[in-house]
């Protein structure tokens, strides 16, 4: 995460935002964009905030100082790392109504089991998008998912792959090319059904 509080960060943001949103802002062929991929997230609070402790002075650096001496515990790091990334979202999604308000804003595409309090963040979005990667997506992980975020769901990435035809297995795997077209019909179905 770049330094979110300091004082150029959303001249920063808006700078991107214009440069690559403006040019497509009346394509009529363009969705939506994403604002992020797969954050490396989970369970990983205390490192990044080791991380920023670490590293040079900066403005976010003073803020976690500040919010630590008030206690340094698990809890208040993730709360710490929480605010800062709400603060992320909101900055980009501000930027990107600017620049570019006649798409939708596909947010940030999660992997793995993002956090409720990563999810909730995500309200900001126009949809909620999650990778992935299994035969079929599970409903009740779907249904959980839709509660915490109240958006669409838009499922950025899956594949089911075999070896061969020079393409890699893959996270998920088939035996042949056969039984791939069955999973990617079984998984399209699950989504068309939820």
């Amino acid at each position: 995460m770049p330094d979110v509080y300091a004082e150029d960060f959303a001249g920063r943001v808006d700078e991107a935002a214009a440069s690559q949103l403006a040019p497509l802002q009346n394509d009529p062929y363009v969705l939506g964009c994403f604002i992020g991929n797969e954050p490396p997230w989970p369970g990983r609070e205390g490192q990044f905030c080791d991380a920023i402790l670490a590293g040079p002075p900066s403005g976010i650096q003073k803020r976690l100082r500040a919010h630590l001496a008030e206690g340094d515990t698990p809890s208040r790091r993730q709360e710490f790392v929480f605010a800062a990334f709400q603060h992320y979202v909101e900055t980009i999604n501000a930027a990107v109504r600017r620049h570019d308000p006649h798409h939708l804003n596909l947010g940030i595409r999660f992997g793995g089991d993002p956090s409720e309090g990563v999810i909730k963040a995500a309200r900001g979005f126009d949809v909620f998008s999650e990778n992935i990667y299994s035969y079929g997506p599970n409903r009740a992980k779907l249904d959980s998912l839709y509660a915490l975020a109240q958006r669409p769901i838009l499922i950025g990435e899956f594949h089911i792959g075999v070896p061969g035809r020079g393409m890699a297995s893959g996270l998920v795997q088939a035996a042949n090319q056969e039984e791939r077209a069955a999973g990617y019909r079984y998984y399209v179905e699950q989504c068309a059904a939820h």
